[in-house]
């Protein structure tokens, strides 16, 4: 229930047909409607709910000035805000309640959306339109005046536009944030004043001059290091100079000497022409005596050397002549000694012939006696055998056959036995299969928690569960790591499972790993952001000093008011730490983090009326719950004797829906699996021991066939070689036969006749064609002396033509003495051809026109000179350049690029001295700027800050530190208190001030920030503000708002609180909202007595 007042010329809302507002279809903006009295730019004009939260369809109007909103704790109050901070694109972590966008959708529905109106006299209709629209499965749009839009253009058109700072505390300050404030450090409160002062614009500026700052300290650091670099190079330029002095000299030298080198080439090509010439006169000359010589020599010997010739040529021509007649009769000496050689190869054929018969003879002889030796061997052999009878062997091996023929039968049936086992041993095996596919499918019931618990929180559990796993296998834990949490927890109901989940609210637990000590808790954390770049939230079991442990702590988490009589009589059945199975590290950890032991569960019974008046009695009772709702008995700091009852039905959304699903039936189908492939093992083992005995029996009988078989064999071979002797036998008879008549048939003596006949008339051939072979033997004998007469005539003439040849000898061998000279001399002549040649093309182009311009003196000079005394210079410059050092172009190019540095340097120094100049009197101007105007607002604030506490009784005052420091980000600002008048201002402290002190600083802080005229922002919300206060501090400070309230210049604000004391004197710029909201005991009397 809401009561307010309708909006101005508006009708009330009304549920379109599918159960959303019908302003969230996709419509035009709304209607020209007449201006607002009273509100400004910005304000709120309607905010909407539906299916948000607690609400259903529900719809607050808003005054321009102060808005109360006033309801016990539970009914929705702050719920408002919520939606507030939900519609203008906000992140629900600036709620501090979850991350979760669906966490805001009211239980059992899927689908919420919330809008506001927003009040702008610019617009046409003077009102703008903005909505969200989001479901349980994180899904949302937004809608500005009826058109879907992305979230930057609300943040742009609607936020930045109306100046709407949501993560602003001093314009938007949720209950589950005001403890945050006090909390704040001195730069994060001028931060947020800046803000409240100035608007965006001026937190910019502010942010601008922090940056602008940071660069120019860069810049300094940047100048001072180009400063150090600059001072290097030019003391290592100075260190260089003399060696870059001594260098150019040795250059100079090196020049010089390089020039007389260059003009050796070309003396040197001189001397080698003079050389060269000379030589080719010498080999001339050399030639000329020669040919002389020759010509001479050649006169005195042509005619007694031509008549000897001559003589010689005769004497040879006799002599081919007696040669060519001698052979002539060597064709009839060839003729007869080949008919002798045939009749002597005809001869021995008949010889052979004749050994071949006396041969073939006693070869058939041998034959004869070889076969009758073999067959008395085989006869004697036979008989040694003796009489055995054939048919009786083959008796006995027809009743070998059927003793076989037996055995391999048995060996059939086992084998058809065994067969039956092995397919009942199969068909185990496959069941057994199909069984541990079923149970691979199952998988492990903590792991597949663990998969969903990942994909639901979309968290990267799943990898942190395998390191931990490979991390303890490598024995990096001192103790065992559990979680997440939620996979570690077991429940027996649905009603259970719903309370783990609402106690786990949030991610942090749920999703959490326990260890055993803080140094794994630190491994962990290190290990898992070094793997997966991501740290899993971690919480250690109680631990002693020495990081081991606690059993003291465990065994003292005992319920301080366990279940008895009195309990059970109102309901309560037992305590939340022992409605879930956990390890024992993990519900110690969840009892000292939670305090789940001192929770009760009751029954529906604990949450009637009666009881719960009796329990608010019951001493060490603080919460329980109801399978409906969560009590909770809330009492007062300042009187110990008031005992509240807070009834959070919200629990009754909770679906319980991670913890519901009981890993009982899994276990157990996991079990029965387990049980049924342990049966069919054995049932295999059964069919495998069978198959066993079988297979021993069929190797006994396979044993006793080899056996049998052999024995056979055996008859075989008896009867085989039986046969085979007679056989043998009759073969060897009939061989001798054979043999014996070959040997009759065959005629010795009248062969042996034949074959001497021949040989006789052979003989006799062969005597005359040797007489022939004599006569033209003689013949030969006769022409061969002729031959031998004309040799001996060309001897003679050759020695007479040898003795005239040798009186020229000692001519011919100064012929041969001056050729060889002359052959020497034309070698050298080429040689020296060739090093003229070489030394033309390496002194051409040495000597350029320009050379002799640029050294005209120095050449001319060296022209005069000789080439030993240019050699002797040459190596006196040598010397001097060695001595002038050992630089060289490495040095200079070295010199020469450090200089170039060195201006770069300079003038990238002097163009970043002028930026750096830029920026610095930029800073000074825009940083006096705003210290003006920061200054001005600081002193406006303190002076209402001041009086506001004065009002109180108290003290208080701002102040602005480290203003006069050079960087920006140094700025502060401090809240001086002072609640005692033995005691001066000092600074708010978190540990040295009470809640009621802090909460009284924060509502006067932010109030004096709401009273700065020069910016007003477009609403503020605070959501109980004024927890905490001792009734007069809170009827003084709200005294204060409402009076404010009424001033012209006062904003739209909206204040959350869950009690209103009776005496508070409201004004007519304050309009009360009354949320009522759920199921609150008394509602029914409060709702009759305002008439509805």
């Amino acid at each position: 229930m809401v009561r307010s007042a309708s909006l101005p010329g508006s009708s009330p809302h009304k549920p379109a047909a599918d159960g959303e507002p019908s302003f969230f279809a996709s419509a035009p903006p709304p209607a020209p409607i007449h201006p607002f009295p009273g509100f400004r730019r910005g304000n709120l004009l309607r905010v909407h709910m539906h299916n948000f939260l607690t609400f259903s369809n529900t719809t607050i109007v808003p005054g321009p000035r102060m808005n109360l909103i006033i309801g016990p704790n539970g009914t929705g109050k702050s719920s408002v805000a919520n939606a507030v901070c939900i519609v203008f694109g906000g992140h629900p972590r600036l709620l501090g309640r979850t991350s979760d966008l669906g966490g805001f959708v009211k239980h059992g529905t899927h689908h919420a959306a919330v809008t506001a109106l927003i009040y702008d006299h610019s617009v046409p209709s003077g009102v703008r339109s903005v909505s969200r629209r989001f479901d349980t499965d994180g899904n949302n749009e937004y809608l500005l005046d009826g058109q879907r839009c992305a979230h930057s253009r609300i943040v742009a058109d609607v936020c930045q536009r109306y100046d709407i700072q949501l993560d602003n505390l001093s314009q938007f300050m949720p209950q589950e944030k005001i403890a945050e404030f006090v909390n704040l450090q001195p730069h994060e409160l001028l931060t947020i004043t800046i803000r409240s002062l100035g608007g965006s614009e001026r937190a910019t500026t502010f942010e601008q001059l922090k940056t602008l700052d940071k660069h120019i300290l860069t810049d300094q650091n940047e100048l001072n290091h180009l400063q150090h670099r600059l001072d290097n190079l030019q003391e290592q330029q100075r260190a260089n100079a003399e060696e870059v002095d001594a260098y150019r000299q040795q250059q100079a030298v090196r020049n010089k000497l390089q020039l007389y080198r260059r003009y050796m080439l070309c003396a040197e090509e001189d001397a080698a022409r003079d050389a060269y010439a000379a030589l080719l006169r010498e080999r001339k000359h050399m030639e000329a005596n020669l040919n002389d010589a020759k010509h001479a020599l050649h006169h005195a010997t042509s005619a007694p050397v031509n008549h000897k010739k001559q003589l010689l040529d005769a004497a040879k021509q006799t002599m081919r002549a007696a040669k060519e007649q001698s052979k002539t009769l060597a064709h009839p000496l060839t003729r007869c000694n080949n008919n002798v050689e045939t009749n002597n190869t005809q001869l021995r054929s008949k010889h052979a012939e004749y050994r071949d018969a006396e041969y073939k003879a006693q070869q058939l002889k041998k034959a004869v006696q070889l076969a009758t030796a073999k067959y008395e061997r085989a006869r004697q052999q036979r008989e040694q055998v003796g009489d055995v009878n054939i048919h009786l062997l083959d008796e006995h091996i027809r009743h070998i056959d059927e003793r076989r023929n037996k055995v391999r039968a048995d060996i059939a049936h086992h084998h058809d036995t065994n067969a039956a086992f092995e397919r009942d041993r199969s068909e185990a095996a496959r069941n057994i299969k199909i069984a541990n596919h079923q149970l691979q499918q199952i998988a492990d019931v903590r792991w597949g928690r663990i998969k969903h618990l990942s994909r639901w929180k979309r968290r990267p559990l799943d990898q942190v569960a395998t390191l931990v796993r490979d991390l303890e296998k490598r024995g990096v834990f001192n103790g065992h790591v559990y979680g997440p949490v939620g996979a570690e927890i077991e429940v027996s109901s649905e009603y259970h499972a719903r309370i783990m989940e609402h106690v786990m609210t949030g991610d942090f637990f749920i999703t959490a790993f326990v260890t055993e000590s803080m140094r794994d808790a630190n491994v962990l954390l290190e290990e898992c952001h070094r793997a997966i770049r991501f740290r899993p939230n971690v919480f250690t079991s109680p631990t002693t000093p020495d990081d081991e442990p606690d059993a003291y702590a465990v065994e003292r988490q005992v319920p301080a008011r366990p279940v008895d009589d009195p309990l059970r009589s109102l309901g309560i059945v037992d305590v939340v730490s022992n409605i879930y199975k956990a390890p024992a590290a993990v519900q110690s950890a969840l009892n000292a983090q939670l305090n789940l032991h001192n929770v009760h569960v009751g029954t529906e019974r604990s949450a009637a009326h009666e009881c719960i008046d009796r329990m608010k009695w019951e001493d060490a009772v603080a919460a329980w719950y109801s399978p409906n709702a969560r009590m909770q008995l809330v009492g007062s700091r300042y009187d110990r004797s008031v005992r509240n009852l807070s009834m959070d039905n919200s629990f009754e959304s909770i679906t319980g829906r991670f913890f519901a699903e009981s890993l009982f039936a899994q276990r157990q189908q996991r079990q029965q699996l387990i049980n049924q492939i342990r049966e069919e093992e054995g049932r295999m083992e059964a069919a495998r021991e069978k198959l066993r005995v079988g297979m021993q029996r069929i190797q006994e009988l396979e044993q006793a066939k080899r056996q049998i078989e052999a024995e056979r064999r055996d008859k075989e071979k008896r009867k085989a070689e039986v046969k085979r002797s007679e056989d043998l036998v009759k073969a060897l008879e009939r061989q001798v036969e054979q043999a014996k008549t070959r040997a009759a048939n065959h005629d010795v003596e009248g062969v042996r006749t034949t074959i001497r006949s021949g040989i006789g008339q052979l003989e006799n051939k062969v005597v005359g064609a040797i007489g022939d072979m004599v006569d033209v033997l003689e013949q030969s004998v006769k022409a061969i002396g002729r031959v031998d007469e004309a040799a001996i005539e060309v001897g003679c003439a050759a020695g007479e033509l040898a003795a005239e040849q040798r009186k020229h000898e000692s001519s011919e061998r100064q012929i041969a003495e001056m050729e060889e000279s002359y052959k020497e001399k034309r070698a050298e002549e080429k040689v020296a051809r060739r090093d003229y040649k070489r030394k033309v093309e390496k002194a051409k182009g040495v000597i350029t026109d320009e050379d002799w311009k640029e050294h005209a003196k120095e050449l001319s000079e060296l022209h005069s000179i000789e080439p030993s005394e240019l050699e002797e210079r040459i190596a006196e410059l040598e010397g001097q350049e060695q001595g002038l050092g050992t630089g060289g172009d490495g040095m200079i190019a070295h010199f020469e690029q450090r200089q170039r540095k060195i201006e770069a340097l300079r003038r990238e120094m002097e163009e970043r001295q002028k930026r750096y100049g830029s920026k610095r009197e930029r800073l000074s101007r825009e940083k006096a700027e705003f210290l003006s105007w920061l200054n001005k607002g600081i002193a406006k604030m303190r002076v209402k800050f001041s009086s506001l506490y004065e009002r109180l009784g108290c003290a208080g005052d701002l102040e602005l530190i480290n203003a006069e420091s050079d960087k920006v980000g140094d700025l502060a600002l401090q809240i001086l208190v002072s609640y005692r008048e033995d005691v001066g201002l000092r600074a708010i402290s978190a540990c040295a001030n009470s809640g009621g002190e802090k909460m009284c600083c924060t509502m006067l802080f932010c109030f004096s920030l709401l009273l700065e005229e020069e910016r007003m922002p477009p609403f503020v919300v605070v959501d109980e503000l004024n927890q905490g206060l001792d009734p007069n501090n809170e009827l003084k400070i709200m005294s204060m708002m409402f009076e404010d309230a009424e001033k012209e210049e006062s904003p739209q604000s909206f204040v959350i609180t869950p009690k209103l004391q009776l005496n508070m004197p409201l004004k007519t710029q304050t309009k009360t909202h009354i949320i009522f909201n759920g199921m609150v005991r008394g509602k029914e009397e409060i709702l009759a007595a305002g008439g509805e």
